[in-house]
């Protein structure tokens, strides 16, 4: 994606798996459509800090 994209940071429960999939549809339509979706299922590693990665991303 290049910097004239818009980018959004998707923040979601993980209350069920069939909402884990809504989210991850979602955001797979927006990458499609020329939006930098930023999603924990992509960018978020085991063992990450979610706050301190939310933060850089806000930053950027």
């Amino acid at each position: 994606m290049n910097e004239q994209n818009p980018k959004v940071f998707i923040s979601y429960s993980h209350d069920s798996d069939e909402h884990k999939k809504w989210v991850l549809n979602l955001a797979t339509k927006l990458r499609r459509h020329g939006v930098d979706a930023i999603l924990d299922q992509w960018d978020l590693r085991i063992g990450q800090d979610f706050l301190w990665n939310k933060e850089l991303i806000v930053l950027n």
